[in-house]
């Protein structure tokens, strides 16, 4: 008979983190990773020449250094060690000039003109240095309890739950409705979907009072120092270990799945339709749990090229004449 207390499937940090507090929490935990290295997305090979180092999918950590989860865990003294720019990012026009997204808030401001700049300052200075507060009530569980903050979070609410195309009407000029466009583009989603000015907001907000750094030698820093804590609290990671039947994995209390929703239901919805049945608990007939199954294991995650239709649906990328 297992005694584990919990498998977490997927090595990515979101994964990583929930691990390790469930081993500070004294659990004994085991990850499943399909990959040969921890990381999922947070990765860095040499893809050209040896001794080049690419990150292979994402790179800049401004929520993960802004975490109050990661925040909590000593990482340092598991080799990671932030690198933070000045400027976190530049958005160039045909004209040579850009939009640029500093520490500072008052060249960023400079950086969109005078009218948008001011408008800028006055947008976000309700939630300047005010990050922890924010973060602890928007990056915890929905079902954690009440928010600690209940007013600002609701004044961030009413901004950040409109679409970005409306927050951006708000601008006159083309820079500032282009880098909020830039940073609500991370959501995945239609820049008209609901909350897609939150995530902007958020990512300028963490520019100034976080900033938008990357891991020294790499994505796999942050990956390996995750992974280096965990192990350090007892817990084990199996790589090179895919899972494709959730009754393959060892018996333990509860599973915790870090993968794409198609891979989740590639290895959990046979099995869980099947004992639902079994308890009375739906009369759901195998073709319908089939279809659901196929409905799910077919939904990809493509960022760059989402990233790609909703800009040009925002007219952000004119083709040529």
């Amino acid at each position: 008979m297992s005694d584990l207390d919990a498998i977490v499937v997927g090595a990515g940090p979101n994964g990583l983190t929930a691990a390790i507090t469930l081993a500070q929490a004294g659990l004994n935990v085991r990850v499943y990773e399909a990959g040969q290295v921890a990381g999922g997305g947070a990765q860095t090979e040499e893809l050209t020449l040896p001794g080049f180092r690419h990150d292979v999918c994402s790179t800049v950590y401004p929520l993960a250094a802004g975490s109050p989860a990661l925040r909590a865990l000593p990482l340092a003294d598991h080799g990671l060690h932030w690198v933070f720019p000045d400027i976190a990012l530049a958005h160039p026009f045909a004209d040579g000039s850009a939009a640029t997204l500093s520490r500072s808030i008052a060249d960023t401001a400079r950086s969109l003109g005078h009218r948008d700049g001011t408008h800028y300052l006055r947008l976000l200075r309700p939630f300047r240095h005010h990050w922890s507060a924010l973060t602890e009530d928007l990056l915890r569980p929905p079902l954690a309890g009440l928010p600690r903050h209940p007013a600002l979070l609701a004044r961030f609410g009413l901004l950040g739950g409109q679409p970005v195309t409306a927050l951006i009407g708000r601008f006159q000029g083309e820079r500032a409705r282009a880098l909020f466009a830039g940073m609500a583009a991370h959501s995945i989603v239609p820049l008209s979907a609901p909350a897609t000015a939150g995530t902007a907001l958020l990512f300028a907000l963490a520019a100034h009072d976080v900033g938008w750094p990357f891991a020294r030698g790499g994505a796999q820093a942050l990956s390996d120092a995750l992974a280096s804590m965990l192990r350090s609290l007892g817990g084990r990671i199996e790589t090179g270990q895919p899972v494709h039947r959730l009754g393959a994995l060892p018996p333990a209390r509860v599973y915790l799945f870090d993968t794409a929703p198609g891979e989740l239901s590639r290895v959990t919805m046979p099995t869980l339709a099947r004992r639902s049945r079994s308890a009375g608990l739906i009369r759901a007939s195998s073709a319908t749990t089939a279809a659901r199954c196929t409905r799910f294991s077919n939904s990809r995650t493509l960022p760059g090229q989402e990233k790609l239709r909703i800009a040009r649906r925002a007219a952000l990328l004119k083709p040529r004449a």
